[in-house]
C-alpha cells in the first residue's frame, strides 16, 4: 500500500458542504411562476439535449469505424485502426472513442450495442496493455517521463468507460479497469501528487483519478485523497508556487458560488495566470470530479469557472476568446464545448443556462465534432469521450450516493478565504 500524505485537509466549500442537495435558490428577482415552468419544462429539454448527444456520438463512431470510400482515413478493421500518423501515436486517441462507444452502446440496443460495447472493450483493453507500467502509472514510453500526466487523463477516461458499461462487464475484464484506476491513483499519490502544484487543470485531475478511484472500488482513503487533492489544486504552498491556485476575479457571495468568477492559474509562456483554453480543460475535469463523487463543493467550484470563461464567449457564435493566456499567449479562439455547461443548467441549480447549454449544443458542440478537420490530429479523438460522452453521462446518469463530506477544518477559514481576489 503506499504511503499517503497526511496533512489537516482544507474545508474547500463550507457553505457549499452544508447544503443537502445541489438545487440551489432562485436568483434575486425570479418569480415563483416562472421557477415553477423552468420546473416543468426542465426534464423536456435535458431529454433532448440528451438524444442530440446519443445521435451526435453514435454518428460520428460510425464515421471513424467505417471505411466509406477509397478516400477515407479512418477506419477500425479486425482490432487495428487505420488514421493518421498522429492519431496513432496519441496514448489518448483511440481511447476516446472507445468511451464514446461505452456511453453510446447504452443508449441503443440489439446488434449496434454489441459491437459498440466490443469496441469499446478492445479500445480499454488496447490502452491498459500498451500504456499501463508496472507502477501503476500510464505512459507513451517509461523512459519519456514520470507518467503523471498520461497517468490523470487515461485513468479517469477508463472510469468513464467502466462506468457507462457497469454490469455488462465480465468479472475479469471488470477487475482488470477497476485495478488499473487504482493503480493510478496509487502511483499518484505516492509519486507526490497531492502536494505538487503541476498547473490547474492537472491538478483538479488528480482529485479526479482518487474519485474514480472510490467510486470504482468504494475504499475510504481514496475519498480522502480526493479532498487532499483537491484542497491542494485551490490553495497550493504559495512560497513555492506563487500566484498558483484558485484565483477570484469575482469572489461569490451565493453559497453554490453562481454569483462569482474564479480559474485555476496555469503557467506558460505568458507566466503564471490566466489561460481560457486550459480554463475549458479544468472544467471539463471538474464535471468528471463531479460524474464521480456528486459533491456539492464541486458544482461551486464548476460554477466559478463557467461564469469566468462565458465573460469571454459570443453566444452567438460560441466561441471563446482565447488570446492572451498564460499558456496560449497568441490571438486565437475555440469553440466553447465543455460540459460544464449542461452541468450546471441540469444539476446544478441553474436554469438560467438551460438555453445556453442547447444553443452551445447547436452551435458548438455538434459543429466541432462533426468537422472532418477535427479528426486529422487525437484531440478530437479524444474529445468525444471528455465533451459529448461526458456530457451525456452527467445528463442521465444515476449519480451513487454516499461519497463522504470533505472533513471539517481546525482552521478558522475556508480555502476560498485564503485566495486573494483579483481582476479580470
Amino acid at each position: 500500500m503506499a504511503v499517503r500524505f497526511r496533512s489537516p485537509l482544507i474545508c474547500l466549500l463550507a457553505t457549499a458542504a452544508a447544503l443537502s442537495s445541489p438545487s440551489f435558490p432562485a436568483e434575486a428577482g425570479t418569480t415563483s411562476a416562472r421557477t415553477r415552468a423552468a420546473a416543468v419544462a426542465a426534464p423536456t429539454a435535458q431529454t433532448a439535449l440528451a438524444r442530440q448527444l446519443e445521435d451526435l456520438l453514435l454518428g460520428q463512431v460510425d464515421d471513424l469505424t467505417r471505411r466509406t470510400s477509397a478516400s477515407d482515413t479512418d477506419w477500425y478493421a479486425n482490432g487495428t485502426w487505420t488514421a493518421p500518423t498522429a492519431v496513432l501515436a496519441s496514448s489518448r486517441a483511440s481511447l476516446g472513442v472507445a468511451v464514446a462507444a461505452a456511453v453510446a452502446s447504452s443508449r441503443t440496443t440489439g446488434a449496434r450495442a454489441t459491437a459498440l460495447r466490443r469496441l469499446a472493450i478492445a479500445g480499454v483493453d488496447a490502452t491498459i496493455r500498451k500504456y499501463r507500467l508496472p507502477n501503476g502509472a500510464f505512459s507513451t514510453s517509461i523512459a519519456a517521463s514520470s507518467g503523471d500526466v498520461d497517468t490523470v487523463f487515461l485513468s479517469t477516461t477508463i472510469a468513464q468507460a467502466y462506468l457507462a458499461l457497469g454490469p455488462g462487464l465480465d468479472a475479469a475484464t471488470a477487475l482488470r479497469w477497476r485495478d488499473s484506476v487504482t493503480g493510478a491513483a496509487d502511483f499518484l499519490v505516492r509519486n507526490g501528487n497531492l502536494h505538487w502544484y503541476t498547473n490547474g487543470n492537472i491538478n483538479i485531475g488528480n482529485a479526479a483519478v482518487m474519485a474514480a478511484a472510490y467510486r470504482l472500488s468504494g475504499r475510504a482513503e481514496y475519498a480522502q485523497d480526493t479532498w487532499t487533492a483537491l484542497s491542494y489544486a485551490v490553495a497550493p504552498d504559495q512560497s513555492r508556487w506563487p500566484g498558483a491556485g484558485l484565483i477570484l476575479t469575482q469572489a461569490p457571495r451565493r453559497g453554490d458560488g453562481a454569483d462569482g468568477r474564479g480559474y485555476f492559474a496555469e503557467t506558460g509562456a505568458g507566466g503564471t495566470g490566466y489561460d481560457p483554453e486550459y480554463t475549458t480543460v479544468q472544467a471539463d475535469f471538474l464535471s468528471k470530479l463531479y460524474l464521480f463523487s456528486g459533491r456539492p463543493e464541486v458544482l461551486r467550484l464548476v460554477n466559478l469557472l463557467v461564469n469566468q470563461m462565458m465573460s469571454r464567449v459570443d453566444v452567438g457564435d460560441w466561441h471563446l476568446d482565447t488570446s492572451g493566456g498564460s499558456r496560449h499567449t497568441g490571438r486565437d479562439w475555440r469553440f466553447f464545448t465543455t460540459p460544464a455547461l449542461a452541468l450546471m443548467a441540469w444539476r446544478g441549480g441553474r436554469p438560467d443556462l438551460q438555453s445556453r447549454a442547447q444553443a452551445q449544443f447547436t452551435r458548438a458542440v455538434h459543429e466541432n465534432y462533426t468537422m472532418p478537420i477535427q479528426y486529422d490530429g487525437p484531440n478530437g479523438w479524444y474529445g468525444l469521450s471528455s465533451q459529448p460522452a461526458l456530457e451525456l453521462q452527467l445528463l442521465v446518469a444515476r449519480l451513487a450516493p454516499g461519497f463522504p463530506a470533505p472533513p471539517a477544518t481546525t482552521a478558522g477559514s475556508t480555502a476560498l478565504r485564503r485566495v486573494r481576489p483579483v481582476r479580470s
